[in-house]
């Protein structure tokens, strides 16, 4: 999470730790990422919570998340 976007990456997992990118890109937002009224986490919510389509036709969903909020701010 950035203050004007959101990164994101999808990744599907398979046996024995196997991964497949599905999605990636970045979602800008209208404003700030900090207003939690801002359009960019509508887009989000799309993303996550819409099905992706499998090669086969079937259609995946995602079952967990994590969003990065740190803003690489370190204190010393």
């Amino acid at each position: 999470m950035q203050h004007d976007r959101l990164a994101v990456i999808v990744r599907a997992w398979g046996r024995e730790e196997e991964s497949w990118l599905v999605s990636w890109g970045e979602i800008y937002a209208q404003n700030t990422c900090v207003d939690k009224s801002d359009a960019v986490w509508e887009a989000l919510d799309r993303l996550v919570f819409g099905p992706f389509k499998y090669e086969n036709g079937n259609r995946l969903r995602v079952k967990a998340i994590s969003i990065d909020s740190g803003d690489g701010n370190t204190k010393t």
